[in-house]
């Protein structure tokens, strides 16, 4: 039996992006909180849009629901423990998203996206599906929070 990245619990096999990411901080990895994180290093795709209203439809388009879920339940999390992620969560939610950017491209050149080549009769769960219930607008960095 060959085991794939959606047989993980949890973990950042889990993502799409795995391989290629070079964000330290991973929302998916159990052990985030024990990474090392630079003022100025890259962040995970996934987290900056997840602060972003509509954050979580945009995130469970290209993640299934649990990592979706796990993004949302770490990201506060994660904005209180470096002031740089809170700081930098903050200025990415008032920003367009890019993977709405990006669909809008594939959609012009014509490629079938994930949402596109939904089969009929097939509805995408919502929030409420997964347990998670973010704030409108998606992550809310927690103000005041320090890492500690």
């Amino acid at each position: 039996m060959k085991l794939g990245p959606e047989s993980l619990p949890k973990g950042p096999g889990r993502c799409p992006r795995f391989n290629a990411c070079s964000a330290p901080i991973c929302p998916l990895d159990p052990s985030w909180s024990k990474a090392e994180h630079l003022d100025g290093e890259r962040l995970c795709a996934y987290l900056t849009e997840a602060a972003k209203e509509g954050g979580l439809e945009m995130v469970r388009q290209t993640l299934s629901s649990e990592p979706a879920a796990y993004v949302f339940e770490e990201g506060p999390k994660i904005a209180a423990f470096w002031p740089d992620i809170r700081r930098r969560l903050k200025r990415a939610a008032g920003s367009c998203s890019r993977i709405a950017a990006a669909q809008h491209m594939r959609a012009k050149k014509g490629v079938r996206t994930r949402e596109t080549s939904r089969p009929a009769g097939v509805v995408s769960a919502t929030s409420s599906d997964i347990g998670v219930q973010p704030p409108t607008g998606g992550i809310r960095a927690i103000p005041g929070g320090e890492r500690g």
